[in-house]
């Protein structure tokens, strides 16, 4: 008997549980007081962290990791997942006989196999390191998705965001990777890329092989910059009631909201002596103690490296704060050395990936 049968629809979480190695739940550490709180910086089942000898780590699936991935794109690009999402394909079968081609069994089956290979399966950077430690590369890099995404059905942004996910799982051995979602807060970008890294062609290595991917492929590049944690320049010179404040712990409890400007100073900044510069810093510091405790911030120095002399990325659960901030430190003389401050300004918020997963799949 032939009876019609609805399109099937699952859930993005459900489908993307099916390229995970196991179903133990997962627990999510927090990062040290230098870099906020994002509840996916590492991964590992409650009791006890994932260790090569945990899991299947041998030199060669390790080393075969780029080529699972670059299967996974070809498949895809074969193989639309018809059985699962055509209504055509149900509306005229029986429930009780129908099968999917064997061809599509064996490409879905190396699909799900792929997706296994590229779990988290390695212990992750020390992020709370490269978080804190000078000498660390920082790299924002926000992107927009082309007009070809939207036209895409959602079974095939499931699979293809799941590309995305391995990507990042493949790379967190050696760096600290952080997405923001930037969409419905700029028009500048969809995605935002924070990543921690010892050494920069690491990272670099990490957009390659993400571009590379049929995800990668839906991608446009709105801005990239780089630059590099160091000590305070001007703090141990300032008075000790003042350094004293500085250490204050932040509130506690999420900030949900991250923004990113980069800035240039002129040629008269870069020619004042030492202590000019020191003097105008510390006046700097003094009007943003008030937000000290609800507004987060790191610095990375850029000169060199990019057309910038600094990135300054903050945290904060409180916005209001946070435009106070900004309107005291354009008072200030170290202000009037800004060439130029944000262009862009980057405005979004902190999620998990799978958060961001389940917004990019809708």
């Amino acid at each position: 008997m032939k009876s019609s049968i609805r399109m099937l629809k699952w859930p993005t979480s459900f489908v993307l549980a099916s390229f995970r190695p196991s179903t133990l739940k997962r627990s999510f550490s927090e990062v040290g007081s230098s870099g906020g709180a994002f509840p996916f910086a590492k991964i590992y089942s409650k009791g006890e962290r994932p260790t090569r000898s945990a899991v299947c780590t041998s030199s060669v699936l390790h080393s075969l990791r780029p080529c699972w991935m670059a299967l996974l794109s070809i498949l895809w690009g074969n193989f639309t997942l018809s059985w699962m999402c055509t209504p055509s394909k149900f509306c005229r079968v029986n429930t009780t006989s129908w099968q999917p081609p064997l061809s599509t069994l064996l490409r879905f089956a190396a699909l799900v196999l792929a997706g296994l290979v590229l779990a988290p399966v390695v212990e992750a950077a020390d992020r709370d390191k490269l978080l804190s430690e000078p000498g660390v590369y920082g790299t924002f890099a926000a992107f927009r998705l082309n007009t070809d995404w939207a036209k895409r059905d959602q079974a095939s942004r499931i699979v293809q965001l799941a590309v995305l996910k391995g990507v990042v799982e493949q790379h967190r051995e050696k760096l600290a990777i952080d997405v923001y979602l930037l969409r419905g807060l700029s028009d500048y970008a969809d995605l935002l890329f924070r990543v921690h890294a010892t050494e920069l062609r690491e990272t670099q290595q990490f957009f390659l092989d993400l571009q590379g991917t049929s995800f990668g492929k839906h991608l446009i590049s709105s801005t990239v910059f780089s630059g590099l944690t160091k000590k305070a320049n001007y703090v141990p010179g300032m008075p000790d009631n003042l350094k004293a404040e500085l250490k204050t712990p932040s509130e506690p409890g999420p900030r949900p909201y991250v923004i990113v400007i980069p800035i240039r100073k002129d040629a008269d900044w870069w020619s004042l002596s030492q202590e000019q510069r020191a003097a105008m810093m510390q006046e700097h510091t003094e009007a943003s103690l008030p937000y000290h405790k609800t507004v987060k911030r790191k610095l990375y120095h850029a000169t060199g490296l990019d057309d910038l002399d600094f990135i300054t990325y903050f945290e904060t659960s409180r916005l209001e704060d946070f435009q106070s901030l900004i309107l005291a430190l354009e008072k200030v003389k170290e202000y009037r050395h800004n060439r130029r401050f944000g262009h862009p300004t980057l405005l979004g918020t902190v999620r998990s990936l799978d958060e961001i997963i389940e917004v990019l799949a809708q």
